[in-house]
């Protein structure tokens, strides 16, 4: 069964316009936080642009997916010192609270911790449910689309919140 042309260009749509934001407003959040401390609430590398880059490349199958949910994971928890400059100053969002659940899972299994990634599969399958409204296995390429994109948006409402 082949993709909806018209879902997929509002999902590749709702992509492009949610990652552009994002990426804006993380300059924005940045600017700021030097123009005030001196120091950058992000790291500023070619590892993290390299993370930030992958926000904006669309999302097809379960390894895509993936690599976006470790590119935020990176970006938002590594490159703000393992999440301390962001809690200094806000609590963790729930957006990435979600975003580590599923990089839990998946790095439990690439560090072969397979109980543990078992345990913490029906929070994933939550997270998944909650931003795509079903499983993970049930999922479609436009399912990853919008879920990705969703999350996306979710940053933004949290890059704005920082910048207030």
């Amino acid at each position: 069964m082949g993709m909806n042309v018209n879902s997929a260009k509002s999902g590749m749509d709702r992509l492009s316009e949610a990652a552009g934001t994002a990426l804006k407003l993380v300059e924005r959040v940045n600017a700021r936080h030097e123009a005030i401390t001196g120091t950058l609430l992000f790291k500023s590398s070619p590892e993290y642009a390299a993370a930030l880059a992958r926000f904006a490349e669309p999302s097809s199958d379960m390894e895509s997916f993936g690599a976006f949910i470790d590119a935020v994971h990176l970006f938002f928890y590594k490159g703000s010192g393992d999440g301390t400059r962001i809690m200094a100053f806000a609590a963790v969002p729930e957006f990435l609270a979600d975003v580590r659940a599923l990089w839990g899972v998946r790095d439990d299994i690439k560090n072969h911790r397979m109980q543990e990634a078992a345990a913490k599969l029906p929070e994933a399958n939550r997270v998944f449910e909650k931003y795509g409204g079903k499983r993970a296995e049930d999922f479609s390429a436009e399912d990853f689309i919008s879920m990705q994109a969703a999350i996306l948006e979710k940053t933004s409402d949290f890059l704005s919140f920082l910048i207030r």
